[in-house]
């Protein structure tokens, strides 16, 4: 499992670097990425603002989530990318695999 922390009112960036079979995934292609945080109704989705999440073709996905309005905590984390061939989206990872979690503290 993956554990980021982000600090809530801080401008601190995170990178997680995405491979399949120890290649980085392309995400050149991507339209639109989703983060969803289990157990909550909040949702970082690149179609509302490209201010959370930012990729590249070299398999990085950049997060600036300080500025989130959520409960500091820990959250498992489902990750949907949206490509011209997938306009209902793909699931990355889902919150229940456990592959990634978000440790949102408060910077004060």
């Amino acid at each position: 499992m993956i554990t980021e922390m982000i600090y809530l009112g801080r401008d601190n960036v995170n990178e997680l670097t995405i491979t399949e079979d120890d290649e980085p995934v392309d995400f050149s292609g991507a339209t639109r990425m989703v983060l969803e945080f289990e157990g909550t109704d909040v949702v970082v989705d690149s179609a509302l603002s490209n201010e959370y999440i930012n990729w590249d073709s070299t398999g990085r996905i950049t997060l600036q989530l300080g500025e989130l309005i959520i409960t500091p905590s820990k959250y498992s984390v489902t990750l949907i990318v949206y490509d011209i061939d997938h306009d209902d989206g793909q699931v990355l990872f889902h919150a229940s695999e456990a592959k990634v979690l978000f440790w949102f503290v408060a910077a004060d």
